[in-house]
This record gives structure tokens, sequence and C-alpha cells, in this order.
């Protein structure tokens, strides 16, 4: 029994594991996911674990590429920056330095100009008696001076004038020497001494001039100045020594605009007729030579006076196509950031006589801005409206030795200007101060007595109100300018206009309509000097003429 009983248990209990191993469920199972396997037959990671990693590389990507666009444009701005600073720093250097040779080139000019002027005054031992021998072209001519003289301000009378003896070409026996054809003078010669000797009742005939010699007693007696006095019509022309020496009606407005410093462009004009004369009759000739003169041969030499004649007519065409200028703000005289006209670049019209200065506090300096009319002898005037008023606009003159294009004018040397709070301003400083000074919208006229060396004085009218004397002992030739302080500023030029009628200022005494010490003397200006924008160092004014009201 025991071991029959013992070993019933156990077979119950295996036969009940069993049953348990081999029991499946009545539902169906889930089925599970199959395991990823890649090509080298291990597990790999599921697709949504994949694309998160994916996401965030791409994520990193775009946030360095980004990093590195900012960094870029911040390198390329910063480099454009620098280059545009250079580029400005090196354009206000050449306009600089420009505008010095410019300055350097007019007072050598000038300079030139009172040389030639003290050489035509300078006295000489030559008299009108004595008897010259000239050799003209090998031929010897005998003749007096005064003879040659007979028309004055021509370049023969010039040439002969006894001033310039040493300087002439000579001869191997001392002669004279002139370069021109005998046969074509030697009527010349006779025409002057007709002339020397005329009468009212005998007025002296024009000298007669074969047409084939037309053309070469033209050019001699053009050459000579002789040709505006011959009374030819057929070759009188206002060209070459004509217009610079002999033109009697042209020599005014030569001697005027040399006053006003425009003497050399107004020779040019005479030189630019002359050319456009002169080109204009060679090609009409060598036109009428191609059509008329039989195949390419020259025209006859009965054509020659027509031609010269033709000329003229294109002398006149040309001289009038040249412009007048008008007088207004000059551009090269200027600091660069100032701009004639509305300040966009353009000129249209009178725009000239307009200047626009921008804020120039990025710069720190101011911007001046001279006229292209300068004025030495005589009574002049001109007027300056103020458009735009700035911090402390300047309004005044310079001299042709003036150059300080980044300093207010009266601020520097060569430079006076009355400044917008009424303080006057000479080669840098404060002379005096007005009882009161000028706005936006304020015409300012400068009355210029420029006579001679001991009276050269220059009065001020603000809005039509005389202030007379303020600023004495004037250079050579003076010039319009105007300036800024730092902020923006424009002016309109008017050298047309007419002074208004005096007034006397308010508050002012004596019987003169004025009570005005005559401007002191200004000292060397001080650099650095303190003080606000108008008043300079402030010590001046006390020290300086003022009017008392």
């Amino acid at each position: 029994r025991p071991a029959l009983g013992g070993s019933q248990p156990l077979g119950r209990a295996r036969t009940r594991a069993r049953a348990r191993r081999s029991w499946r469920p009545p539902w169906p199972r889930p089925p599970s996911a199959p395991a990823m396997v890649d090509a080298a037959g291990t597990s790999a990671a599921p697709p949504s674990t994949r694309l998160a990693g994916v996401e965030l590389e791409l994520h990193a990507l775009v946030e360095e590429l980004a990093r590195t666009t900012r960094d870029a444009e911040a390198q390329i701005k910063q480099e454009r920056d620098s280059i545009l600073v250079e580029f400005e720093a090196a354009r206000i250097q050449l306009h600089t330095e420009y505008s010095q040779r410019f300055l350097e080139a007019d007072l050598e000019l000038q300079e030139v100009l009172r040389e030639r002027a003290a050489l035509r005054e300078m006295p000489c031992d030559a008299r009108q008696n004595d008897v010259v021998t000239i050799n003209v072209g090998g031929r010897l001519f005998t003749v007096k001076r005064e003879t040659l003289h007979v028309c004055p301000d021509t370049f023969l009378a010039e040439l002969f004038s006894g001033r310039w003896e040493s300087r002439l070409q000579k001869d191997t026996d001392g002669n004279p020497f002139v370069d021109i054809d005998p046969d074509i003078f030697d009527p010349l010669l006779s025409w002057l001494r007709d002339r020397k000797i005329e009468t009212p009742d005998r007025p002296t005939a024009s000298p007669s001039v074969s047409p084939e010699d037309a053309r070469h007693f033209q050019v001699a007696a053009d050459y000579l100045g002789l040709l505006p006095h011959l009374g030819l019509p057929e070759l009188e022309r206002r060209d070459g020594w004509s217009a610079v020496c002999g033109d009697q009606e042209f020599a005014p407005a030569v001697a005027e605009a040399r006053s006003e410093g425009r003497g050399s462009w107004l020779e040019q004009q005479g030189l630019l007729q002359a050319a456009a004369g002169s080109l204009l009759a060679t090609l009409r000739g060598a036109a009428a030579a191609a059509t008329g003169g039989g195949g390419g041969v020259a025209a006859p030499a009965a054509d020659a006076a027509a031609i010269v004649a033709e000329g003229n007519e294109g002398a006149a065409d040309a001289a009038a196509e040249i412009p007048v200028r008008t007088p207004g703000w000059s551009q090269k005289v200027a600091h660069p950031v100032a701009r004639r006209g509305d300040g966009a670049g353009s000129e249209v019209g009178g725009s000239a006589a307009t200047v626009v200065i921008p804020d120039t506090r990025p710069l720190a300096c101011a911007a001046a801005v001279r006229g292209t009319r300068g004025y030495q002898s005589g009574v002049h005037y001109w007027e300056v409206e103020v458009l735009v008023l700035s911090d402390w606009s300047y309004v005044g003159f310079v001299s042709a030795r003036w150059a300080a294009l980044h300093a207010p004018v009266g601020r520097a040397p060569d430079s006076w200007g009355v400044a917008s709070c009424g303080a006057l301003f000479a080669g840098g400083d404060e002379v005096g101060r007005l009882p009161t000074g000028y706005t936006e919208g304020s015409r300012l006229g400068f009355l210029m007595e420029l006579n001679n060396a001991d009276h050269r004085v220059a009065s001020v009218f603000i809005d039509g109100r005389l202030y007379d004397g303020v600023f004495a002992n004037l250079p050579e030739t003076v010039y319009p300018a105007v300036s800024n302080m730092r902020a923006p500023a424009s002016y309109r030029l008017d050298c047309s206009a007419r002074p208004p009628a005096t007034q006397v200022p308010a508050g002012a005494a004596g019987t003169s309509g004025r009570d005005w010490a005559a401007p002191r003397q200004p000292s060397p200006p001080q650099v650095g000097r303190g003080g606000d924008g108008c008043g300079g160092g402030g010590a001046a004014n006390s020290a300086g003429a003022v009017y008392r009201e």
C-alpha cells in the first residue's frame, strides 16, 4: 500500500501539468510585431524613431545655416561701411586738393594780370618822335614811333610802345623783326601814315586790297589789331587780337569783366568766336572748291572776299550760341556735400543761384560755398535770401585766397561773415555784434565800396535795415559766400538786386543814422577757442564794435 499509495499522487500532478501546457484560449491571440532586420541581419529601430532623429538633424542644420548667414551679413555690412567711409574720406581729400590747386592757379593768374598791368604802366624812355626801323618779312621799313601808335590799344601799338624793346626778336643788324608778308604790311603802313595826318574834311580812305590778297590781308590786319579800324565790313570780324586789344566796342566789356574777375573767360569767348568763324570759313571754302572749282581745284581768288564774309556770319552765329553765365554759387569752390539747385543734383532754370547744405553733424564740421562772381573795384551790391536757417547760419564774403571749406564763413582766415545771431566775424575773430540778427526768410544785402586801397568797406542790409561800414580794409577781390554750422541750410544768391531804401537802425543815435564804431583789426585766428556756435569765445564781443541801442 505505501508503494501504491505514494505513486498515485505523483501521476495525477504530472497529468495536470501537461494539461495546463497544452491549453489554448478560445479567443484569437493578437499578432506580434515582426522584428526589423537590416541587411546585416541585425535588428533595427522602428521608422518613428528614425524619423525623429532626422528631424533633429535637419533642425540643427537650419539653425547653423541661419547663424552662418547672419554672421556673413554682419561682416559684409561692416566691410561696406568701412569702404564707404574710406571712399568719402578720399573724395573729400581729392576735392580739397582740387580746390586748393584751383585757388593757387587763380592766384597765379591774378599775379600774371597784375604783372601785365604793371608792365603796361611802367614808364619807358621811348618817345613818340623816335625813328624806328623794322624788318618786316626781309624788307626794312623806317617809320616814326607815333605812326605805329595811331591806333592805340592795338597789338601793333603795344608791340612798339618801348616797353618790350629788349624782348623783341631782332635780325642780325639789331632791327625788330616781324614775320609778315611785306607786300601786305606796306598798304597797312601807308594807311597808318594817312590816318595820322587826316582832317575832318579829308578822312583817310580805306586801303584797297586785291581779291587774291584779301585773305592774307585780313589775317595780318587781325593779328596786328588793326582790323576794326580799317573800315572794311567785308573783312571786319571780332576775333583774334582784335577782340582782346583792338576792338573798341568789345574792350569795355573786357575791362568790366576783368574788374569782376571774369576777364579770362571773355577773352576765351572772343577766341572761340575766332575759331568758329575761321573753321566755318575754311569748311565753306572747301565746299565751294568742290562744287564750283572744277573737280577739286581751289575756288577762284575772286570768291575769297565772299568766303570771308560767310565766315563772319558763321562767327556771329557761333557767338550767338555761346551761353551767358548767370552768377550763382560755385561748384568747384564749395564743400563736397553742398549742392546747387533743389538739392537733388538738378540745375533747372536759375537754380544755380540756390545752394542746399545738408546736415554736417556726422562730419563734425561746417560746409561753406563761394559765389562764382568776384568783385575788385567800384561799387557793387548783392543779396542773399535765407531759405533754410541752420543752427547758426553765416552769410558774408571771402577773398581769392580763401580755402576753408570746412569752417563757417567769418570763422576762418580770409573770410568775413554775419552770423544769424547778429555777431560779426572777420578772419576768425568776432569784431562786433549787430542789435538784431536774421532768421529764415530774411534777405541780407552787401554793399561793397571798393573804390581804392584806402576805402574798401562793406555795409550790410538786413531786411532793408542798413548797418553802414560794418567791415573795412577788404582784400583786392571779394566773393559772396555762405555756410552752415552743423544743421541743414539753404540760400539763394541775387547779384542783380538793387540796394533798398536806407533805413536807420532801431535805436541808433546820431545825425548820420548810425552809432557804429569802426571795426577793429582782427587778430590772428585762435584754434580750439570755446564758446557757442555763434559768439566764438564771447570775450571778443565786448572788445569789438557794437551798435548801442
